[in-house]
């Protein structure tokens, strides 16, 4: 959805609707970069909390690159949060350590 709405803004910017361009594309960049935001507050907040501080703190040492191109590609932060705390095939990578309530947080946040 995300890329569907950037190839629409770029289509709109090559036709003489140059506005609307900008007014789409405002309508795409300003949802993600309040996500990219509300991110970095929660990331701070993640490694100074006891509870979950090790592991969390000790996966973004590790991953933290990797998490903001996933959450780039995907155009949703709160998606990749949730894709890199499932677990999946118990490998480290999906396996960020953050518990039910630190997840529903996160995604309240929106």
């Amino acid at each position: 959805d995300f890329y569907a709405d950037v190839v629409f803004c770029a289509h709109l910017a090559t036709e003489e609707y140059f506005w609307l361009a900008i007014a789409s594309g405002g309508c795409v960049i300003i949802p993600l970069v309040i996500q990219f935001g509300a991110l970095l507050i929660y990331q701070d907040q993640w490694v100074r909390d006891e509870l979950i501080k090790e592991k969390v703190s000790g996966w973004l040492m590790i991953w933290s690159r990797r998490l903001w191109l996933f959450s780039f590609l995907s155009g949703s932060t709160y998606g990749a949060i949730e894709l890199l705390n499932s677990n999946i095939f118990a490998m480290q990578f999906f396996s960020m350590g953050l518990t039910k309530k630190h997840l529903s947080q996160f995604n309240r946040s929106s």
